[in-house]
């Protein structure tokens, strides 16, 4: 009867709730015997009661022993949320008409979901709770603000972070900076997804100067973003050691984060042609998704996304449309931020050129994604992939492509947008006969493209101004230019990058 307000019981349980040390050897040799008791699956310590059996126990204990029950069931509540089940934890709180009590085990331990990005689960727990009781408290309504931005619903995280902030006034004064600090860093999540960088420094500042005042979480997320706006300001050194002073905070935490950083590493390393290391990067980012959260994890599509676009410019595929197109499931609403979303619609069409079709209705898709999120970044690309395939483009597009632009160097998101823009005017440009027009903005491109800084992004604008070269005719100046951006492919391995550039 004691153990029957549970669903499922366990050795470990049963002993806590009964006080017998022997509980586990009695469940086994109950379930042994057939007597109303049976594994939840082959090998499993968990057993459930017959369905009629439970009835009739939960019934008994009801009648028999009504004082007992709250106790019970908060004996429960303290069980599960040791062992981290925080759904069965507040499930029983809340039955034992405890409400606060079940709001104390979420702040507790609301964090550890948070780690292992169960944000699905997490968001029905906070659901579960009574409005009267977490309208108080703000580290509630800031694991609600957390869910909700990364399961990108931002209606809902404005509502979340509104709520905080009248929550905010009733803390402590001694915790209040912390809860506002780490708040900040949630809403540099929030300006990273959005592409946005001029914000981040600031409000991810006091959770990197003082790290260890928060939980590990709150500097691994604050070091990750810091990596992200490094790499904006071309800064991928800064991005790489980042990643180094993260490790121990990330360490700390579940794997989420550090798949996270390793991502954003590997993208630092490509950008500075470090290809070996940026594969070795995106494959262990991968590896720890998959070994740890499962094959489709979020955090597995995320690393699957990079890995999948590296194998593309290495010439590997078949690996690479198969990473691709499982990174898809995740972009539609957002992913885990723009650059992501480049590899999985912009490379990822590249990748089914075969498939005119199909590379067509994930451009659609994408630019359906980066109209509703309000991405520039990634419309410029999608709108540079539609160029290179040859689709038509929608009305004005190639019009105001064609106008012609200086590079703006503000910040990183807005340099892609112009160097994607400008790419693509090339293209238009040599595709209509327009050869010289095409040479001297190819030439501009690649004046604008600091070779010390940004390696790749100088390999790829001086292919594409070696293809106009040779579309207009100039095959001695072409040769001169390419040959050692060729070599350098071979060298790199980068087998993709000149047969996309452009070709008689």
């Amino acid at each position: 009867m004691t153990t029957s307000i549970c669903e499922r019981i366990c050795g470990g349980l049963a002993a806590a709730l009964t006080g017998r040390a022997d509980a586990a050897d009695v469940l086994a040799d109950l379930a042994e015997r057939g007597l109303f008791l049976v594994p939840t699956g082959p090998g499993s310590d968990w057993y459930r009661y017959h369905q009629l059996f439970a009835g009739y126990l939960c019934r008994r204990l009801t009648q028999d022993r009504p004082g007992q029950l709250a106790g019970l069931r908060l004996r429960a509540a303290q069980w599960f949320a040791r062992h981290h089940l925080l759904n069965d934890a507040v499930e029983h709180a809340l039955a034992a008409e405890s409400p606060d009590h079940a709001a104390d085990l979420v702040e507790e331990g609301a964090g550890y979901l948070l780690e292992r990005s169960r944000m699905a689960m997490l968001h029905g727990i906070l659901a579960k709770l009574p409005a009267s009781v977490c309208r108080t408290r703000p580290r509630i309504q800031l694991f609600a603000v957390w869910v909700n931005l990364v399961l990108r619903r931002p209606g809902a995280t404005e509502a979340c972070l509104a709520r905080f902030e009248a929550a905010l006034t009733e803390a402590d004064e001694a915790d209040r900076a912390d809860l506002r600090a780490e708040a900040d860093v949630a809403i540099s999540v929030r300006e990273m997804f959005a592409d946005r960088v001029s914000a981040l420094d600031g409000l991810i500042g006091q959770a990197l100067t003082r790290p260890d005042g928060f939980s590990p979480r709150i500097p691994g997320v604050a070091a990750n973003i810091a990596t992200f706006a490094a790499i904006q300001r071309f800064d991928f050194d800064e991005a790489r050691r980042r990643q180094l002073w993260a490790a121990p905070y990330h360490e700390a935490t579940g794997p989420f984060l550090s798949v996270y950083g390793r991502c954003f590493a590997g993208l630092a390393a490509r950008e500075q042609l470090d290809i070996a290391g940026a594969e070795e990067l995106f494959t262990r980012a991968l590896d720890t998704a998959r070994a740890t959260m499962g094959p489709a994890a979020h955090a597995t599509r995320l690393a699957g996304a990079l890995l999948g676009e590296l194998c593309y410019e290495t010439g590997d595929l078949d690996t690479a449309v198969d990473l691709l197109t499982k990174s898809r499931e995740l972009s539609a609403e957002g992913g885990g931020g723009v650059d992501f979303m480049l590899a999985t619609y912009g490379t990822g069409a590249r990748a089914l050129r075969g498939d005119r079709e199909g590379a067509r209705e994930l451009l659609v898709e994408g630019l359906s994604a980066a109209e509703r999120l309000e991405l520039p970044r990634l419309t410029a690309r999608l709108h540079n992939e539609q160029v290179r395939a040859g689709f038509d483009l929608g009305p004005g597009i190639a019009d105001a492509l064609l106008i012609p632009r200086a590079i703006r160097h503000d910040d990183g998101i807005v340099t892609a947008i112009d160097e994607f823009d400008e790419d693509s005017a090339i293209r238009l440009l040599s595709d209509g006969g327009e050869h010289e027009r095409a040479v001297a903005r190819a030439e501009l491109l690649l004046a604008s493209t600091q070779a010390d800084r940004r390696p790749l992004a100088r390999l790829r604008a001086g292919l594409l101004l070696g293809s106009a070269l040779r579309r207009a005719g100039r095959r001695d100046e072409a040769e001169r230019t390419l040959a050692p951006l060729l070599r350098q492919c071979v060298r790199l391995g980068l087998t993709r990058l000149p047969a996309d550039a452009m070709t008689t």
